[in-house]
């Protein structure tokens, strides 16, 4: 990292500049990367929680990520073995995982490359990766604890509030903004900064990002198009290491047309998606659920095949398989995906209460029990299916008449 003038603030618009894009990309590392060489003992919780919910455990990493960074990160890891198609725990690990390590912190933000190249940072890349895969425009206000280190690092234990900041560079502006969780700002110092940099691409993202925190989807689309615009226009598809290519942004904007609700558009940007990286599994997947919603069974498992397939140790996808599976009316191989689901994620409860209705309904009762119950006792407490199965046991455990 070049040497920089001594002025602290001065510091953080030029580092700020540098980093307004890299602080938000997600390196694509292999995907088993994300999860730890050895899984970690579950947090002990506040007295009452529910030790089988994902919440509770997201909860108590936010709780602990401040002071108590690896706590908070073991947390983050069971949230996501609880709820593995959540995108939160993944992203909130990665946080966790850079607090963790404050020594390199200030190094791995500003993308030194000894630091970014290491296996932590590859893991904690990863994370992101799997993060945006569930859900490829998430904000997270734990960021700003990121932000808030860093600064301090740079300037030698100075810090900069919540409020107003200005460095007179709108991309520092709209990065610290950002970073802060002042979207509105954000996205105001954003379009001073397009409009300084009209060929720079990659600025339309993260206003894009500031936009949908806002639940404004629709000018999100404006400035996703835009980036893809301008992508196409440059040729540029980014840099080979980032998960943040043509086929990404058309991802996005597929997730960003869902949320408006409209199911053509999503689609449409889904199969540009997948025409560009024929690869890109979690596209594929999201096809096969748009298929489902309009009864299309047949492009729904097809397009649920490709995507396990193309990931086959994914036990979150293989359940979405074995649904898509069941409304084709092929319960036999449902049972085989939701019985690899559950091999490949132990700890997720949904499986196992499809795989007991499977088995309840083809009359093999023994089967459902068994499920069943390891349902119930994997399942959060607030789960409505509860009480249904409880019932349910106890009816198919009573003698026949």
């Amino acid at each position: 990292m070049r040497m920089l003038p001594p002025s602290p603030m001065w510091r953080v618009m030029q580092i700020g500049r540098a980093i307004a894009i890299l602080t938000v990309a997600a390196v694509a590392a292999m995907p088993a990367s994300a999860q730890s060489p050895e899984i970690p003992d579950r947090p002990r919780l506040g007295e009452g929680a529910d030790s089988n919910s994902a919440l509770a455990y997201y909860q108590h990493g936010e709780q602990q990520i401040k002071t108590r960074p690896r706590e908070a990160a073991d947390a983050f890891h069971w949230a996501s073995r609880l709820a593995p198609a959540w995108a939160n725990p993944y992203y909130a690990r990665a946080v966790a995982l850079v607090l963790a390590d404050r020594s390199r912190l200030a190094r791995y933000v500003a993308g030194e490359k000894s630091v970014r190249r290491s296996a932590q940072a590859l893991r904690i890349d990863s994370l992101r990766f799997e993060a945006y895969l569930r859900n490829p425009l998430i904000v997270s206000p734990l960021d700003y604890h990121v932000f808030s280190e860093f600064v301090s690092q740079v300037t030698d234990g100075q810090s900069i509030g919540r409020g107003r900041f200005r460095t007179g560079d709108p991309v520092s502006d709209a990065w610290v903004a950002y970073m802060q969780g002042n979207y509105i700002s954000a996205i105001n110092h954003y379009a001073a900064a397009i409009k300084r940099y009209p060929k720079d691409p990659e600025l339309h993202e993260t206003r894009a990002r500031a936009f949908s925190a806002l639940a404004k989807y629709d000018s999100a689309v404006v400035e996703l198009t835009r980036l893809l615009e301008k992508m196409r226009e440059q040729e540029k598809d980014r840099l080979e290491d980032s998960f943040q290519s043509i086929a990404f942004f058309e991802f996005s904007l597929a997730h960003l047309h869902t949320q408006r609700g409209d199911g053509a558009q999503a689609r449409a940007a889904f199969e540009r998606a997948v025409t560009t990286d024929l690869s890109f599994y979690a596209a594929h997947a999201a096809l096969g659920d748009l298929a489902l919603q309009s009864g299309d069974t047949v492009v729904a498992v097809g397009e649920y095949r490709q995507a396990v397939d193309l990931r086959p140790a994914d036990g979150g996808l293989r359940a979405g398989y074995a649904l898509a599976l069941l409304q084709a009316s092929n319960p036999e191989e449902a049972v085989k995906q939701l019985k690899a689901a559950i091999e490949l994620e132990p700890h997720f409860a949904q499986p196992y209460f499809v795989l007991a209705r499977v088995f309840d309904s083809s009359g093999f009762h023994e089967e459902a029990i068994s499920n069943y119950e390891q349902f119930l006792a994997r399942s959060a407490l607030t789960r409505t299916e509860r009480t249904w199965v409880q019932t349910r046991v106890t009816e198919l455990r009573r003698p026949a008449p």
